[in-house]
């Protein structure tokens, strides 16, 4: 894949307090990566740092020749209140335009239809529900076509049946687009991103997810999971494609010891990594 951005041992303090110490990050395209972590280690601030808003202490912050261009999708974006949705897609496309960039990857109605945001056309910004407010603030993101796009807790304060849209969203851009997003659910991280990395005490654990098709099961054992081929303890994961899949299911489900199956990486695998890389990096 192409790589796109590296942090390089990028330290940041704010005051005496060290929020990232020597870290380094890569991202390419083709590819959505997370960062997790506790409230307030400062996750954000990665993002704050590649978009410019803020700058290091040390280290470096390098971007690919074909990395044009960065959006950055804060949790509680800046809409203009009293312009109707239309009306602020709108002047945005013209002021892309003004600047001469003609390369938009979308134009107004293609971010309209990506986003979902047909309904809501004529509705004041200011009036929006949290979960529209993010879509608006996306569709304008897309609109200046970003090789990388930033995004700061995108399904925060979205039901189930936007988040389900947004992962959708999320799956088609990143054929073009190299996604960085913060997220504290680990259920939607293990639904969207190919990697993760943890921010722990200001150092960052990467995770690698398991890719392709898998069925994934829990015993009440961890020894019944010793001939699978992924193990995160109790948890065990079968590679199998989807014409094995049913006649793997029913082979595990008469299985003495079965807790559970399932057909994403579920998060309570994923906390129990995570909790003994931190634990592995505390000792």
């Amino acid at each position: 894949m192409e790589k796109l951005l590296a942090l390089k041992n990028i330290s940041l303090n704010f005051g005496r307090r060290r929020i990232l110490n020597a870290v380094n990050l890569e991202l390419s395209r083709g590819e959505i990566v997370a960062i997790t972590g506790s409230n307030g280690v400062g996750k954000t601030s990665v993002l704050s740092l590649i978009a410019g808003n803020i700058t290091a202490d040390s280290g470096e912050i390098e971007f690919a020749k074909s990395a044009r261009s960065v959006v950055f999708v804060a949790d509680k974006p800046a809409l203009y209140p009293d312009w109707t949705v239309e009306n602020f897609l709108c002047w945005n496309a013209q002021m892309l335009a003004a600047d001469g960039n003609n390369a938009k990857r979308f134009d107004v109605e293609t971010v309209i239809r990506a986003c979902s945001l047909s309904s809501v056309l004529k509705d004041k910004c200011g009036l929006l529900s949290h979960g529209f407010r993010q879509r608006v603030a996306l569709a304008v993101g897309l609109l200046a076509n970003p090789d990388i796009l930033l995004l700061d807790e995108p399904g925060n304060g979205l039901d189930p049946a936007q988040r389900l849209e947004l992962g959708n969203i999320l799956r088609t851009l990143r054929q073009e687009t190299a996604i960085l997003m913060v997220h504290h659910d680990l259920g939607e991280v293990c639904k969207l991103a190919d990697r993760i990395y943890d921010l722990d005490d200001g150092e960052f654990l990467e995770i690698a997810l398991p890719h392709g098709e898998f069925i994934c099961a829990e015993w009440n054992n961890a020894e019944l999971a010793a001939d699978s081929d992924w193990q995160d303890e109790n948890f065990a994961l079968y590679f199998c494609d989807s014409k094995a899949r049913q006649e793997k299911i029913k082979k595990l489900a008469s299985s003495h010891g079965l807790l559970a199956i399932y057909q994403e990486y579920p998060a309570r695998a994923l906390q129990i990594r995570r909790d003994a890389l931190r634990k592995k990096k505390a000792a």
